[in-house]
């Protein structure tokens, strides 16, 4: 499932450095690892994470982020896609994604699917326990 952002924070240069601090915190990661053009996946990894935090948390466009780290703009589509990939498949990355929300005050919630919903429908459907009314 995807998050969803509820209260983003305000794009501005001190809070973009507090993304990349908590990022950097969180993986481990230097900050000029994260900025540099290094393709070690642990680096590739803490740049899709700010990328992420960095469009959904503080709603900068992709063109704005790209020209902060240097980079073409659908360079950062391409990461925040896999951003939202791997928090899917990864329960590790996930963890360490809510871990730099939360640091950074972000509120969020998750995105629920229709097929998410159609699920639970169908489960309470045949469960097997009678439904008692009082």
């Amino acid at each position: 499932m995807a998050i969803d952002i509820v209260d983003p924070i305000p794009a501005n240069d001190a809070n973009i450095k507090k993304v990349i601090e908590a990022v950097s915190a969180v993986t481990g990661v230097r900050e000029a690892d994260i900025m540099r053009k290094s393709r070690l996946r642990e680096h590739v990894a803490a740049r899709n994470m700010c990328f992420s935090v960095l469009r959904m948390g503080l709603g900068m466009t992709f063109m704005t982020i790209a020209a902060y780290f240097e980079k073409h703009h659908a360079t950062v589509i391409h990461a925040v896609k896999i951003n939202e990939f791997d928090m899917d498949t990864n329960v590790a990355y996930r963890s360490r994604f809510e871990t730099i929300l939360s640091q950074l005050g972000v509120r969020y919630a998750e995105k629920i699917t229709h097929g998410d919903v159609i699920e639970t429908i169908i489960k309470d459907l045949f469960r097997r326990q009678p439904i008692v009314i009082d």
